[in-house]
Parts: structure tokens; sequence; C-alpha cells
């Protein structure tokens, strides 16, 4: 049996392929399930959120330009060095990413980085969908004044809307947790509840 050194190593962009290519990849896999959908032009905002090795060094590793380029349809399989540091330079000039090449979305590397300080680090009507999302998903539901204030920022149908995803998604979580329903070969891992 032969096998290539190709077979073996991924040639990957970096500083760390690790911290990049996997997450190029999936911001890639997503635009295009996006677009696959029929829906990416109608995207009027992106949240990158990072987890674990990728959240503690990824600024260093090249992960958050690589998520971004990701998002504009780059691969790491087809991107050149080139290509990839004109990419970054372009994305921290104009804090902006053109989604799936197409729609443009304001999304910059400290966008990324912020959210993965915790809410503080926003305000207005961000720090309302934050706090609301961590409240539902800690006690089960809103508090009434929560729920005021979402209905005063948002409107009742928007914040009626925000409720129904959160909860869609954690309904999701504890039904495929509950089956035990592994995610496909290849897709991102999730934190782990108790780290």
């Amino acid at each position: 049996m032969t096998i290539s050194v190709f077979e073996l190593f991924k040639v990957g962009i970096g500083p760390s392929s690790s911290h990049t290519v996997g997450p190029m990849r999936a911001a890639a896999r997503f635009v295009a399930d996006l677009d696959a959908s029929g829906v990416l032009a109608r995207v009027a905002d992106v949240k990158v959120e990072l987890y674990g090795s990728l959240a503690a060094t990824g600024r260093g590793h090249g992960t958050l330009p690589a998520v971004l380029l990701g998002l504009e349809g780059y691969r790491p399989e087809t991107i050149e060095s080139d290509e990839m540091e004109a990419g970054r330079e372009r994305l921290r000039g104009s804090g902006k990413i053109m989604l799936g090449g197409r729609v443009p979305i304001a999304l910059s590397e400290e966008d990324i980085a912020r959210l993965g300080r915790g809410n503080d680090e926003f305000d207005g009507i961000d720090r309302l969908v934050l706090e609301t999302t961590d409240e539902l998903l800690a006690d089960g539901g809103a508090q009434p004044a929560t729920w005021r204030r979402l209905v005063e920022e948002l409107g009742t149908h928007q914040a009626m809307e925000l409720i129904f995803v959160v909860g869609t998604y954690a309904m999701l979580a504890m039904a495929c947790d509950t089956w035990g329903l592994a995610p496909p070969a290849g897709s991102a891992t999730l934190p782990d509840r108790a780290g």
C-alpha cells in the first residue's frame, strides 16, 4: 500500500493551520449552505462566536481573518498566501465582509473577539438580545421586565421571534442530546458543557 505525503499532511494557511483551515472551511460551508437554501441575499447580520482554543488564541493564530475570509467564500484549499494577506488588510481597513462574495455585512475581527469577552462589550439592542438569550437559556423564560424591554426595543413580533428562535435551538439541542445524535463527520465540534 502506497501513501503519498499529500495524504498525510494538508497544506494550509497559517500561522497555525489548526486554527485557520477548519474555521475557514466551516465559515465557507455555512455560506454555501445559506446560498443553497436561497437565503443568502436576505442575510442582514452575522455574529461569530469562537470556543475553546480558538477563542483563547485565535487572534494570534490567524483564526479571525480565516473566519472572515471563509464567510466571503474563500476556501483554505484554494486561497493563495498573497490573496490571504491582501484579504486580511482589506477586511481590517473596511470592517466589512462580502458574505458569499455578494452581500455586504459589517463584521470585523474585533466584532468576533469582543463577543468572546461577554455581554459587557455590547450596548443597546445587541446587549439586550444577548442578555435575553442568556436569561432564556438559564431560567427557561424571560422575566417580565426583560419582556417589556424587548417589546419596547423590537416590537412585539420581533420580540416573540427571538423567544421562538432561542427556544427552537434549545429544543433541538435537547433532542439531539437525548437521542445521542452525533454530528455528521467533518462537522465543527461544540464546546464541552462541563468546560
